[in-house]
């Protein structure tokens, strides 16, 4: 039982490598990603124009101006880290130091401690009441 419990995990570990490797492979459509761009250019354009007529005083109107072209560019970058998730940018994930850590815990299970197997005493408890009688 434990050791087909071993390549239970170890099969869930393939699949979902298989799933993370799709996503590195399959690349986000270009022209998609370019008309995003676009857009979020001509946002950046036309926002001062709508906000300059839908207020009265220059200053909210920066400060909605910033805010809406701010918020739209956060979410564009975030979407290009999340696009490319391995990597060595500060944000991606360690693919080496999963790796790593992944054969630290292979190499527990073959280690000679791990092999013994447990043996009853004589002397064992059954239950609390029965220790304080």
């Amino acid at each position: 039982p434990v050791l087909s419990r071993v390549f239970q995990e170890l099969s869930c570990g393939m699949v979902a490598f298989h799933s993370a490797k799709k996503i590195t492979d399959i690349p986000f459509p270009f022209p998609y990603a370019q008309t995003c761009d676009v857009l979020l250019i001509l946002h950046w354009l036309v926002v001062p124009l709508v906000t300059s007529q839908w207020t009265t005083n220059p200053l909210w109107a920066a400060v909605f101006c910033f805010m809406q072209v701010f918020i739209l560019w956060s979410l564009n970058n975030i979407a290009i880290e999340i696009e490319h998730p391995f990597g060595s940018d500060p944000n991606d994930i360690d693919g080496a130091g999963m790796q790593n850590e992944m054969n630290r815990h292979l190499h527990l299970l073959v280690d000679q401690r791990a092999q013994r197997t447990p043996k009853l005493s004589r002397h064992f408890v059954i239950d609390e009441a029965e220790e304080q009688r």
